[in-house]
């Protein structure tokens, strides 16, 4: 698999049992899946939803390359 810089995208899906973070390129073509807690902050506090985001996206993200969107719902 070879990674070029600038055609990447991460969306994250963030829910009230799991957050899920892909990494894909802009052909929707997906590279990695992670999945980490939940980031609802109704369900978790506020932090321990950022750390479950962190967490996820941290996993997918590409070494030394760039991504040109992000996306979360």
């Amino acid at each position: 698999m070879i990674l070029q810089d600038n055609k990447y995208i991460v969306g994250v899906d963030g829910g009230g049992t799991k957050t899920l973070a892909v990494l894909a390129d802009l052909n929707g073509r997906i590279f990695k899946m992670a999945k980490s807690g939940p980031s609802n902050p109704r369900n978790v506090r506020v932090k321990t939803a950022a750390e479950n985001i962190t967490e996820a996206v941290g996993k997918v993200l590409p070494k030394n390359k760039k991504v040109k969107y992000v996306a979360f719902s």
